[in-house]
């Protein structure tokens, strides 16, 4: 790709070629992207303000987050609240979430061998264990080396993979700007990613996104930056 930018192309469901789809889902070239839209919380209603709500974010009295942005990003009253913040997400994904736990049952039918989720829960993981399906799971935590063993993923054992870290591992999450923009440092190093998953994800046909805020500025700029790792267009399928 020319000058290391991306575009991308959106497609309705009455355009998307399905026999192409198809053909790169049997080929193990279709890499899923997950974004918190797909998700429904508990009770019904968007997971960010499900979140918002349990965290008491919008509360002045708030012990521990001074501000929850409208992108999703907090500042705390102190950088050393994020552990307790952190484990209070954590409480909040042990819930049962049956809407989206039954729409991640479906998706795990799907022989997508790569599913890369832009939050840092453990719910799709918990799907696979509940269904019995076999899988690999794994998350990118910034600056920190990957491991050197890289189990190829198929669509008998796939990929989880979440990009923004793994919520049991409150170093690794990013929930706010300064950790976005450590992310962002980290992702344009090369840093965090083993090359043979950067090489399946670079060798893809086919990226389809769901549920990913496409309105969010960090969203925008994240596409940009993870495309600085691909020579090609990738063709997005929504």
């Amino acid at each position: 790709m020319t000058n290391s930018t991306a575009s991308v192309s959106t497609q309705s469901v009455e355009d998307v070629d399905w026999e192409d789809l198809l053909d790169t889902l049997k080929a193990e070239k279709c890499v899923l992207f997950l974004g918190e839209g797909a998700y429904q919380a508990p009770g019904g209603g968007s997971l960010d303000a499900a979140l918002r709500q349990w965290l008491d974010a919008t509360n002045p009295e708030n012990p521990h987050i001074r501000l929850y942005n409208d992108d999703g990003f907090m500042l705390f009253k102190k950088n050393r609240f994020k552990r307790q913040v952190n484990s209070r997400i954590t409480d909040f994904y042990k819930q049962h979430f049956p809407e989206t736990e039954a729409l991640f049952a479906q998706i795990a039918a799907i022989p997508f061998s790569v599913i890369l989720a832009l939050t840092s829960d453990n719910l799709l993981a918990r799907t696979f264990d509940t269904l019995g399906f076999p899988y690999h799971w794994d998350f990118y935590f910034r600056n920190r080396k990957p491991a050197d063993h890289f189990e190829r993923p198929n669509s008998r054992k796939p990929l989880l993979y979440s990009l923004l870290g793994n919520i049991e591992e409150p170093e690794s999450t990013v929930l706010t700007q300064s950790d976005f923009f450590d992310y962002l440092q980290s992702v344009l190093k090369g840093n965090s990613m083993h090359d043979e998953l950067r090489d399946t994800l670079e060798k893809a046909d086919h990226y389809i996104f769901l549920g990913l805020p496409y309105e969010k500025w960090y969203f925008q700029l994240l596409l940009r930056i993870l495309s600085l790792h691909s020579d090609k267009l990738k063709e997005v399928n929504a």
